[in-house]
């Protein structure tokens, strides 16, 4: 039961959400899937939003939306 389940939780990506995942989500508002991005792809992503939000930070930006 999703309910039931460690917030540790990793799941298998497939081709669609199964509903375990969906309710997972619904729950605990994220999903964490092993294996889709190797640690370099991972590094490269941290990259890229530190510097998202450094630029933020330097235009005083206080939204997203």
């Amino acid at each position: 039961m999703p309910a039931d389940l460690p917030l540790t939780t990793r799941f298998q990506l497939g081709p669609t959400v199964t509903p375990a995942q969906r309710d997972f989500l619904d729950r605990h508002g994220f999903l964490h899937f092993r294996g889709v991005a190797s640690a370099v792809e991972v590094a490269m992503l941290e990259e890229e939003v530190a510097g998202i939000e450094a630029r933020w930070l330097t235009e005083g930006r206080t939204k997203v939306f």
